[in-house]
């Protein structure tokens, strides 16, 4: 064992990259499908904000909030 193995501080130990398991335009498979058209491209594009400006994240959220306010409102006369 060598003094930077022993010490925990030689070279860190890289990791194969795990395949794609999403197709190029397909859906993400960390999003979950609901059946609902608009629901999911809103969820898509939830998961698609990360590292846009926190005024993209404040107009999405609040998008994203009327559409469901909207679709449970409508649940009530059903």
């Amino acid at each position: 064992m060598t003094e930077d193995e022993a010490m925990g501080t030689g070279p860190v130990p890289t990791h194969d990259a795990e395949p794609a398991t999403e197709t190029p335009g397909g859906p993400d498979p960390d999003v979950p499908e609901t059946g609902d058209h608009d629901i999911d491209e809103a969820l898509s594009a939830l998961a698609d904000v990360e590292g846009e400006p926190l005024a993209r994240h404040i107009e999405l959220g609040e998008s994203v909030h009327r559409l469901l306010q909207g679709r449970l409102g409508g649940l009530g006369g059903a």
